[in-house]
């Protein structure tokens, strides 16, 4: 069984004739872009050119050194790359590696939420700093590296117990505008 279906007609060239309005640009609509057109030259800059220069540069045996001649080889580079023994080494390396960042990156973390939902009351407070510590000492530890590297005496296991008093920074620093010592 055929059922007819009727095809509406087009329409003709002189309903399509109507004048087509260019869109025009607001005068604000560009200003958002102009913010983050620094970031996306530095961006390309210093991350794309670099990643394409290297992909080009991977077609050539070249010891890069300018005086040296630039031969192309084509995807001979690939190929012996693919032919070393330690790319099964390798591979095998970055699997594991990122199938244990994702359990303690991702399953781990989702675990303990899920169970410290369940804790209630005083263990729930004292659970929640736990989780929390380690977040707090990172800084922590950094200031410390870095102030003991910056120390005036150098890095040494004595910068490290130097006071505050004794610190020739820091009494710049309490100096009142007069230029005396607080």
């Amino acid at each position: 069984m055929f059922v007819a279906v009727s095809v509406p007609e087009t329409p003709t060239a002189e309903v399509d004739a109507a004048p087509r309005t260019r869109r025009r640009i607001r005068p604000g609509a560009l200003v958002p872009y102009l913010y983050i057109l620094p970031g996306v030259f530095f961006l390309v800059m210093w991350t794309y050119s670099p990643l394409v220069q290297t992909f080009s540069l991977s077609f050539y045996d070249w010891n890069l050194l300018p005086t040296s001649p630039k031969t192309f080889v084509g995807i001979d580079n690939y190929a012996e790359v693919v032919q070393l023994p330690e790319l099964q080494t390798a591979i095998v390396n970055t699997v594991v590696y990122i199938a244990a960042f994702l359990v303690f990156s991702l399953v781990l973390p989702i675990v303990i939420a899920l169970v410290s939902r369940q804790v209630q009351g005083r263990a729930r407070t004292i659970y929640q700093a736990l989780i929390f510590v380690p977040f707090l000492i990172t800084p922590v530890a950094t200031s410390a590296v870095w102030r003991w590297l910056f120390a005036e005496q150098g890095p040494s296991p004595r910068s490290s117990r130097t006071s505050a008093s004794t610190c020739r920074t820091c009494s710049v620093i309490r100096r009142s505008p007069s230029g005396r010592s607080s």
